[in-house]
């Protein structure tokens, strides 16, 4: 089995027993790389992820208001870790457990 054969099924294994991982992965901002590009702006995150009207679209609490609820119901369930790295742009860095390459970024600038 190839590396990448392996990371597929692996993360298939997880998804099936972490469900709201993959809705963490469809519709909020999980980005597929070991640290977002330097000087990454949230424009340039809000375009990796996928848009919903629901997210983008929620003038209630709005989209950082989502992402934070996720995080919470993430870290209630002890499946991601409290933030590494916060820096001066404003990004918090979560990295998600059983996901050891991504890391989840909410940008608080605004927040």
């Amino acid at each position: 089995m190839s590396e990448l054969q392996h990371q597929n099924s692996f993360l298939g294994s997880v998804r099936e027993q972490f469900p709201e991982l993959e809705t963490l992965e469809a519709r909020i901002l999980y980005i597929i790389s070991k640290k977002p590009r330097e000087g990454a702006s949230f424009k340039d995150i809000k375009g990796r992820l996928e848009p919903t009207s629901s997210v983008f679209g929620n003038k209630k609490g709005g989209f950082y208001a989502v992402i934070a609820d996720h995080l919470r119901r993430l870290r209630s369930k002890n499946l991601i870790r409290e933030k590494y790295k916060e820096d001066d742009q404003h990004f918090l860095y979560y990295q998600i457990r059983y996901y050891p390459t991504l890391r989840a970024v909410l940008y608080t600038h605004h927040s």
